[in-house]
């Protein structure tokens, strides 16, 4: 474990992902996680770029 537990941030991203979004857009951003593993992003980069897909869909209220 580093100085952020990224483990950790991920698992909430998706667990608030998985309640503010519908099941169909979920799973697309599940396909986009799974992605950004294969692209051989960072852990920090991936737990960005989920929480700018959840501040966005907060923001323009879109499920």
């Amino acid at each position: 474990m580093g100085i952020y537990d990224y483990d950790y941030q991920l698992k909430n991203v998706f667990a608030l992902l998985k309640k503010d979004l519908s099941e169909n857009n979920f799973k697309l951003v599940m396909k986009y996680d799974i992605a950004m593993v294969n692209s051989s992003l960072s852990k920090a980069t991936r737990h960005k770029n989920l929480k700018m897909i959840l501040s966005l869909s907060r923001l323009l209220q879109k499920d």
